[in-house]
């Protein structure tokens, strides 16, 4: 499977990807999603991912 969008990604497994997407799901309230998207990048170290 290929994903365009800002960005290309190649999806090495694609076995039933449409199905199961990716694992796990994390569900956000929309009003705090960037800040709980800073929060998981700053816990796990992430920083290549802060643009």
């Amino acid at each position: 499977m290929v994903s365009i969008g800002a960005g290309v990604y190649v999806c090495p497994d694609i076995d039933n990807f449409e199905l199961n997407g990716f694992i796990p799901d994390i569900w956000v309230n929309s009003t705090e999603s960037l800040d709980k998207t800073m929060k998981f990048i700053d816990y796990y170290n992430l920083e290549e991912f802060k643009k």
